[in-house]
């Protein structure tokens, strides 16, 4: 588990590293610096961020830098900590929970939500073969709020 004094650490980090360019009133160097970034991600997100990657990826990073890495930090921490519920409490009957995750995720391997559905009964998985982390959002987010709208109007 991350504690509070390693998500901090991690929120500094990031901070130290990407904060002050993020944070400057002319962000061409912050996107600069992204960009040269994006070599070292994964193929399959590279392709999935082609001439989205400052609205789909650099603003909301900028945005997060926007005071300092404290809420980098905290991400981290959240999704590290105990939330006081077990998956096995969640309620999926009649088809409620429906999970999209691309089988070429590195940042969360399928296997990890393969695993969550063995305590989600009655939820759904869709796997999308040739997606990873970020090009389920963008090429499959319309069809997850599409699901959520017909969910939350019956």
């Amino acid at each position: 588990l991350m504690t509070s004094g390693l998500s901090h650490l991690a929120g500094s980090s990031m901070n130290s590293q990407w904060g002050e360019l993020a944070r400057s009133s002319d962000p061409t160097k912050f996107y600069e610096a992204c960009m040269k970034e994006m070599p070292a991600r994964p193929e399959v997100e590279q392709r999935a961020l082609k001439g989205l990657e400052r609205i789909a990826l650099f603003d909301p990073m900028r945005e997060a830098f926007r005071v300092d890495g404290k809420g980098i930090g905290l991400e981290l921490k959240v999704q590290a900590a105990d939330w006081g519920f077990s998956l096995d409490d969640v309620d999926c009957a009649g088809g409620r929970v429906k999970l999209w995750h691309g089988a070429k995720d590195v940042n969360v391997p399928v296997e990890r939500a393969r695993k969550a559905m063995g305590s989600l009964a009655g939820a759904e998985l869709q796997v999308i073969e040739d997606e990873g982390h970020v090009g389920i959002l963008i090429h499959h987010g319309e069809s997850a709020l599409r699901f959520l709208a017909q969910k939350t109007s019956s």
